[in-house]
């Protein structure tokens, strides 16, 4: 394609006339112009549909914590670590859902 616009172009940039080699230049400048307005609009479009990078990033991470997480005996979401604030077990770490207090299940920390 570069080849067949070089020799599309060639007759008018080789020309001796300053004006129409000005003005191949000028028509080769609005090109460019349009492919690059095609192309961030084709970007755009998949920002939309697929987000960014951080949105990404952020789904990559939260897939591998819940990978890394156990699944809710009742309602089989990921738990997310949590800390006993009162009773005999004061302090010390166990699994709870994160629909607390819709969902009550609770695991050990292993």
């Amino acid at each position: 394609m570069v080849a067949e616009n070089r020799a599309l172009f060639a007759e008018w940039l080789l020309s001796k006339d300053p004006l129409v080699i000005a003005n191949a230049l000028v028509r080769l400048c609005c090109r460019a112009d349009l492919m690059l307005r095609r192309q961030l609009d084709a970007l755009g479009e998949r920002f939309v549909e697929s987000g960014g990078f951080r949105e990404k990033m952020t789904r990559v991470r939260i897939e591998a914590r819940d990978d890394e997480t156990p699944k809710c005996p009742e309602c089989a979401k990921p738990m997310r670590k949590r800390t006993a604030k009162s009773g005999t077990h004061a302090g010390t770490s166990f699994w709870g859902c994160p629909d607390y207090p819709d969902c009550k299940g609770i695991l050990p920390v292993s």
